[in-house]
């Protein structure tokens, strides 16, 4: 069977040879950390970036031995167009930037910040500059679904101009039809804030947006269905809930939108699409019977989070009528293999219930140690440092957390943890060691490196006679310098072992590790061995 005919027998509650093996794409800076560590070439790395269900994504997919993507969707464009001229509008010193953005968002960018940046303001306020500045950009064109890019079998091809020919013919992959956002696209142009309060503020105004952005999405599938392009499964984006429930209210998101949706999901009815599957993040229960009643029947992508979502509750609560894609906690692969097959027995009785296929409930992440194991990245177990010394595994562990879920999402935070560890030895190889782990901005990697130099100098530390502790300093500093500055490895090893007949043959290696790259067993490696060494030492 083909990836293709697996989802659609899965979701279809047909037989099917084994389950297609999917995911939901990969973070930035995973793709950037296995270029930098040599496991990717820059091209693999740039073409991955391509987006979701990319030629180049799916080459990655194939190497890390996945089936694909399952949101390879075709998107007719339905946001606003033309979009508004992006600019900056301040750089502050902490290097921090405001600018707006091509939705009419003024947004706060933070170069630690590696997901959605913060919002500051939005040009949509209400029905003044809807009718000057929003209403007109909602119109349909042709050209927003024969302009739009189609993966043909990868190559990009624009939908008028040969990716419709393509969609008609026979292919191995599964493609959505990307049918719109009924409330997100608002919340993206007005806020969270600016359109709840629009139901009390100006109703009338609420309900026009909602028809104008859901007239739209109708009129973009239609156009595409109408064409002669077949589409496995009609899909929804909206991400309008979070940890603790919808960021709408459920009795007004059934009686507003809902009717849009049924409007749509109708439409694909009547050219033969019966899955309609819907992307929204968060706790998502209670907007569940909105979704269904009005035609969506595949939730996606089941994120599980601190809210513990599962698939199965959902399926004893609605039947066989719903169906489901994702619900494998993504956070499992930050820990060993045993973590990630306790995941997969959780999910076997969900999958016996049929209709439910298992996928990472979102991007796959920097930690991700199954993916890693396959590009040669698996990392080394702490308590080898120093298995007989309960310490030195409690701190190593502690480490290992510090800068796996700090160093990646706030490394301020994970230096002001680490600076209250001791000895102060141990203290600077952990601050070097974060440098490996997270992509820090070239300005704060410096700074941190220099204070962990000054913390590694002090001739005490470092037995003149030891070399294996001297060689771990080496891989551990060195390697972590050279991101930054390369020219700067030999200056470094002078200022911390002094000129030397022996330290200029540390140099010379420094010099060839950093030339060939240390991967990041090698680097982990080293870290462990100097906390143990230092921990031996107090």
């Amino acid at each position: 069977m083909t990836t293709r005919e697996r989802i659609l027998a899965v979701l279809d509650y047909q037989p099917y040879d084994r389950l297609p093996i999917l995911h939901f794409g990969f973070l930035e800076r995973t793709i950037q950390r296995w270029r930098d560590e040599g496991h990717l070439t820059a091209e693999e790395a740039r073409d991955a970036l391509q987006g979701d269900g990319s030629p180049g994504e799916d080459a990655l997919s194939r190497k890390l031995g996945f089936d694909g993507n399952y949101h390879r969707v075709f998107g007719p464009d339905m946001r606003i167009r033309p979009a508004f001229p992006g600019k900056l509008l301040e750089e502050l010193p902490d290097g921090r930037r405001k600018y707006l953005n091509g939705w009419g968002n003024v947004l706060m960018w933070s170069p630690l910040n590696q997901s959605i940046p913060a919002e500051v303001d939005h040009l949509l306020k209400g029905r003044a500059e809807w009718d000057a500045e929003f209403r007109w950009r909602l119109e349909f064109q042709p050209e927003r679904v024969t302009q739009a890019s189609v993966n043909c079998g990868g190559v990009y091809k624009p939908f008028g101009d040969g990716g419709c020919e393509w969609l008609m013919g026979p292919r191995d992959e599964a493609v959505l039809l990307h049918c719109g956002s009924l409330y997100g696209a608002l919340r993206d142009y007005m806020g969270v804030v600016g359109l709840s309060l629009l139901i009390a503020d100006d109703e009338p105004l609420l309900d026009e947006m909602l028809e104008v952005n859901a007239d739209l999405a109708y009129r973009c599938a239609e156009a595409a269905l109408e064409s002669g392009a077949t589409f496995d499964i009609a899909h929804f984006w909206e991400d309008i809930c979070f940890k603790n429930g919808p960021l709408v209210n459920p009795r007004l998101f059934h009686a507003k939108v809902g009717p849009h949706y049924k409007r749509i999901t109708d439409l694909c009815a009547q050219h033969g699409i019966r899955l309609v599957s819907l992307d929204c993040d968060g706790l998502i229960d209670e907007l569940i019977p909105t979704w269904l009643d009005h035609g969506v029947n595949v939730m996606f992508p089941i994120e599980v989070g601190t809210w513990a979502a599962s698939f199965a509750p959902w399926r004893q609560k609605y039947g066989r009528e719903l169906r489901g894609v994702g619900g494998l906690d993504k956070r499992v692969f930050q820990h060993d293999y045993a973590a990630v097959d306790a995941e997969i027995e959780r999910l076997k009785p969900i999958v016996e219930l049929g209709g439910y296929i298992p996928c990472s409930d979102h991007w796959l992440e920097e930690a991700h140690r199954v993916l890693r194991a396959h590009l040669g990245l698996e990392l080394p177990d702490p308590a080898r440092a120093s298995p007989s010394h309960p310490a030195v595994q409690a701190v190593l562990l502690t480490a290992e957390l510090l800068f796996r879920f700090w160093g990646s999402r706030d490394p301020p935070r994970a230096v002001g943890a680490v600076a209250g560890l001791e000895p102060a030895f141990l203290r600077g190889a952990l601050r070097a060691a974060a440098m490996c782990h997270a992509p820090w901005p070239p300005s704060l990697a410096l700074r941190v490196l220099q204070q962990a130099e000054q913390e590694l100098r002090p001739p005490r530390r470092l037995r003149a006679e030891d070399g294996a502790v001297r060689n771990a300093a080496c891989e551990v500093l060195g390697e972590a310098w050279s991101r930054y500055d390369p020219d700067g490895l030999t200056e470094l090893h002078r200022r911390l072992y002094g000129p030397t007949t022996e330290g200029g043959w540390w140099a010379a290696e420094w010099l060839r590790a950093a030339h060939w790259g240390l991967t990041a067993r090698a680097r982990i490696a080293a870290c462990l061995a100097l906390a143990a060494e230092a921990m031996r030492d107090e």
